[in-house]
């Protein structure tokens, strides 16, 4: 699901035709509106150097479970560095959760309980 998501995007964002056009519009975050089945009612965003030609690479860029995507936008320096080596920068956003987060390098903790 989240690889369609982002192959979704990764294509909107690196073709020919994406919506930021170069010296038009300063590149900001996106929300993307729909990117197919979505049960958990999750939000991604993207972020497109302004100019990015085709071709370029895709970084996704996950969050700490204390964040949300748009903090780790505005205090991560993703943006920055997608400026600098000329990346575009999906951002998945999950619920944030102050309490039960996931320690993903625990191997109890990478598996899903009910």
């Amino acid at each position: 699901m989240l690889l369609v998501a982002v192959l979704t995007v990764a294509s909107f964002a690196l073709s020919p035709l994406s919506p930021v056009s170069p010296a038009s519009a300063a590149a900001t975050l996106t929300q993307v509106g729909s990117f197919g089945s979505n049960p958990g009612a999750l939000r991604m965003y993207f972020y497109v150097p302004t100019g990015l030609p085709a071709g370029r690479p895709l970084v996704v860029a996950l969050h700490g479970c204390t964040q949300s995507a748009q903090d780790y936008y505005s205090h991560s320096g993703w943006p920055k560095y997608a400026d600098l080596y000329r990346a575009a920068v999906v951002f998945p956003n999950r619920p944030r959760r102050t309490t039960r987060c996931r320690h993903h390098r625990s191997a109890r903790e990478r598996h899903r309980t009910a």
